[in-house]
C-alpha cells in the first residue's frame, strides 16, 4: 500500500488531488498545519509528500529539510512563483520535484505517480539486497 501525505493551505486543491491520485493501492491524506505534517510523519511512513511551499514564510525550504532528515521519501513541492531561484532553492533543500501554479491536475498527478513508482522500485531494489559488483 501507498500513503501519500499532501500538505497544503487550500483546502480545494487538497482535496481535488486527494479523490484524484486516492485509489485501491494509493491512500492520500491532507492536512493544513506544518505541525500536524510532523506528528503525523512521526507516526507513519509516506511513499510520496506534496507540500504547498507558500505554506511557510521561506517557501517551504525548512520544511523540506525537515521533512528530509526524517525519511527518503520524495517530495512535490508546489510552488506560487515560477521564480527560477525558488525552484532551485527548493530542490537544493530535498525536493524531488517542484511544480509552479497555476498547474494542470493531470501533470501534478503524473508527477506524483512517477515519484511514487521511482520510490517503490527503489525500495523494492533495496529490499532484495542486490549488490553491483
Amino acid at each position: 500500500m501507498n500513503y501519500v501525505l499532501v500538505i497544503g493551505g487550500d483546502l480545494l486543491a487538497c482535496k481535488e488531488i486527494k479523490y484524484n491520485l486516492q485509489d485501491n493501492i494509493t491512500s492520500v491524506y491532507y492536512i493544513q498545519s506544518i505541525d500536524e505534517a510532523i506528528h503525523m510523519m512521526q507516526k507513519k511512513v509516506y511513499t510520496l509528500v506534496i507540500l504547498d511551499a507558500c505554506l511557510s514564510h521561506n517557501g517551504g525550504t525548512a520544511l523540506i529539510k525537515q521533512i528530509r532528515k526524517m525519511n527518503p521519501m520524495p517530495i512535490l513541492a508546489l510552488s506560487e512563483t515560477a521564480n527560477t531561484a525558488d525552484k532551485v532553492a527548493a530542490l537544493k533543500c530535498g525536493a524531488d520535484d517542484v511544480l509552479t501554479r497555476p498547474y494542470d491536475l493531470e501533470e501534478c498527478l503524473a508527477r506524483a505517480h512517477a515519484l511514487i513508482r521511482r520510490y517503490t522500485q527503489l525500495n523494492q531494489i533495496t529490499e532484495r539486497g542486490y549488490a553491483l559488483v
